[in-house]
C-alpha cells in the first residue's frame, strides 16, 4: 500500500509527464520541508531534491518592487530563485511575471547570466 507521500509525489510526476511529455528529474518539497521518508522515496523514483536560495515571498505579499528587492539582496552566483504562480497584484497583473522581469533586468544590468542548471552541477 502506498503512503500518502508516495501518492502525492507519483501524482505530481504523472501530471508533469502528461503536460510536458518528459519525466521530471527534480523535486522541490513544498515550503522546503523534507523528512527522511521523502529522501528514500525520491531515491526510489530517481528524482533529485532541489531547493532554492532566494525568494520574494510572492505568495504572501502584493508589492512586486519590495519582493524584487528581497530577492535581489539574496542573489549570488549560483542562486536559484523561487517564484510562485497564481498571485496577482492589485491591478490584476501576474506577480511572478512582474517579479521575473524586474529581477532578471536588474541582475542582467549587473552582468549576471541566467541558465537552467545542468544535472552535473548537482552531483
Amino acid at each position: 500500500m502506498k503512503t500518502r507521500l508516495a501518492k502525492e509525489v507519483d501524482q505530481c510526476s504523472h501530471a508533469l509527464r502528461e503536460a510536458t511529455g518528459e519525466s521530471p528529474r527534480w523535486f522541490r518539497a513544498p515550503a522546503g520541508m523534507t523528512n527522511m521518508f521523502l529522501h528514500f522515496l525520491l531515491c526510489e523514483r530517481d528524482l533529485r531534491l532541489i531547493g532554492w536560495s532566494a525568494r520574494g515571498f510572492d505568495g504572501l505579499f502584493h508589492n512586486p518592487e519590495a519582493m524584487a528587492d528581497m530577492i535581489h539582496q539574496s542573489v549570488n552566483p549560483g542562486t536559484i530563485i523561487l517564484l510562485h504562480e497564481g498571485r496577482r497584484d492589485r491591478q490584476g497583473r501576474p506577480i511572478n511575471v512582474i517579479l521575473a522581469e524586474t529581477v532578471l533586468s536588474r541582475l542582467a544590468a549587473e552582468g549576471y547570466v541566467f541558465t537552467v542548471p545542468a544535472e552535473a552541477d548537482f552531483l
